[in-house]
């Protein structure tokens, strides 16, 4: 969460926002007021003038629907590490950035990346070209240390009132609409309904054991949003993952039991048994069904209970 939220901050430029006059109305002093919300817990990066604003352009093209000039899938190891350098919960990392160690610069292509990044945390918001304008005054008059157009600790319950709505709405609209398409894999030859709403589909059957729910497991996957966009991938890292079956979501769970070594199986996995209505801020929106390609490479058994004292 930080990590993306942190992107969002960097999605500013002093010179964009000369244009934009004071706020007046409630609706301006509300967006103002999410900008400087937003930019308080992310001053760590210190970019230059012209670094914020090729990060403001990658915004700015991710939300208004313009042709990325950058193949953001390329960039992601870079954007990672950059983002690793000062980011203490980066995932993956296992110990706390150096504050004295010298900080990777990103390039162009880089800080451009970060803004379509940045982008994804608004998208549920569905802000016209003004009510954005008006959140990166926010941000840069808060970013640049300038005195505060409105009282910010005012308008932060509107600003949740806002955001909240936003969100609830576009949530729901997105469970209706991937209803559709969950019950069009559920009528695919051979998926099984089960009911808790986990769609199965068995790709390859496996020749091995089977797990359990407190077993750990090790496989190779690739989990996909409805409109088909990798949000996590264990083969674009270059190896699997082991957790524990209980340690994950419940479609995870429910449909790896069903498994057994060396198959292939997707699972689609409605929002009740997924992330739900949070959804993961920045790569899973609310209410999201996901689609998940599973290889299970091996199954470790849980330890057994030690037998009770004295038998």
């Amino acid at each position: 969460m930080r990590i993306l939220a942190a992107a969002v901050l960097l999605a500013l430029a002093v010179p964009a926002f000369a244009a934009t006059p004071d706020p007046k109305s409630e609706d301006d002093k509300t967006m103002y007021a999410l900008g400087a919300l937003v930019s308080r817990n992310f001053k760590d990066f210190n970019l230059n003038a012209k670094q914020v604003e090729q990060v403001q352009k990658g915004m700015t093209d991710a939300l208004t629907g313009k042709k990325l000039a950058v193949d953001i899938e390329k960039q992601t190891p870079k954007l990672q590490e950059f983002l690793k350098a000062y980011m203490p919960n980066h995932p993956g990392q296992t110990s706390t950035p150096d504050p004295k160690a010298k900080k990777p610069t990103p390039d162009q292509n880089t800080l451009y990346a970060l803004g379509v990044l940045a982008s994804k945390n608004l998208n549920d918001l569905s802000l016209t070209a003004p009510q954005v304008a008006m959140m990166e005054r926010g941000m840069a008059d808060t970013l640049a240390g300038k005195k505060s157009a409105v009282d910010v600790t005012a308008y932060e319950p509107k600003v949740q009132e806002f955001a909240k709505a936003k969100v609830t709405a576009a949530g729901d609209a997105r469970k209706a609409k991937e209803a559709t398409a969950t019950a069009e894999y559920a009528a695919k030859p051979g998926a099984v309904k089960t009911a808790s709403g986990l769609v199965y589909i068995q790709v390859k059957a496996g020749t091995g054991a089977s797990p359990a729910a407190t077993d750990k497991v090790k496989v190779n996957y690739e989990g996909k949003l409805m409109d088909g966009t990798v949000f996590d991938s264990s083969y674009k890292r270059g190896q699997p993952i082991e957790f524990g079956l209980n340690q994950v979501i419940p479609c995870w769970t429910e449909g790896v039991q069903k498994m057994k070594v060396g198959g292939e199986a997707t699972l689609v996995c409605p929002p009740s048994i997924a992330y739900g209505e949070r959804g993961a801020p920045g790569a899973i929106p609310p209410n999201a069904t996901l689609v998940f390609k599973v290889e299970l490479l091996g199954v470790t058994p849980s330890a057994p209970a030690p037998a009770p004292a004295g038998k």
